[in-house]
């Protein structure tokens, strides 16, 4: 099978053009550069669309060569995004602020008095130390903030009995003894201040200004 490049009618050879540098083949940008091209094989021609990078040969199929091996693509503002995202930083943040405002106005108001979750490592116990959080970031202290569920560690008897199920025949069915299921209720009520605090993201609270301001 050969390659024929069209843009000065030479041979191309490991996916390169005889005429190397001179062709102006590599010259091209690999970001979003496509060639025309036509591949011969049984004394047919099909002509198509080669990527400029690889030069892999894709048919009819331009946006394919275009993509092939493009690294960053035009984003609707002007700028430029990575291959795998759909628009650039700048762009992914507003969107991302415009659905978390969509959210907000969408949640329930409700009074609530904390704890609540500032940022994926911070945790705040008070609405006092939540703004002193957004005033040390030099943030603007929003009006409403999501709220906060919490899940307690504790296990379920069944649950406990269906895992242990798992590791054994169908016909095998745990029983459940008065003592284990003290058991776990036990475990339950000694780990009831032992869980997480979780974004609400129905609920949310009006936050206000530091009691002591």
């Amino acid at each position: 099978m050969l390659t024929t490049c069209l843009k000065c009618g030479n041979p191309m050879v490991d996916g390169k053009c005889v005429q190397g540098p001179r062709c102006g083949f590599e010259d091209r940008p690999s970001e979003t550069a496509a060639v025309r091209c036509k591949i011969v094989a049984e004394d047919q021609e099909y002509p198509g669309w080669a990527c400029t990078k690889c030069h892999r040969y894709w048919g009819n199929d331009e946006a394919m060569a275009r993509y092939c091996c493009a690294t960053h693509f035009p984003c609707k503002c002007g700028g430029r995004y990575v291959k795998g995202h759909s628009m650039c930083d700048s762009c992914e943040a507003a969107d991302r602020e415009k659905r978390e405002g969509e959210a907000l106005a969408a949640a329930e108001l409700i009074d609530f008095d904390g704890p609540f979750l500032y940022d994926e490592e911070r945790f705040c116990e008070t609405k006092d130390e939540l703004i002193e959080c957004y005033e040390a970031d030099g943030v603007d202290v929003p009006e409403f903030v999501f709220t906060t569920t919490y899940e307690p560690l504790a296990l379920d008897a069944k649950d406990v009995a269906n895992q242990a199920e798992k590791e054994h025949h169908d016909e095998c069915e745990a029983e459940l003894p008065d003592a284990f299921v003290e058991g776990i209720k036990a475990f339950n009520e000694a780990n009831a201040n032992n869980g997480t605090h979780w974004e609400d993201r129905k609920h949310k609270t009006r936050l206000g200004k530091r009691s002591n301001a």
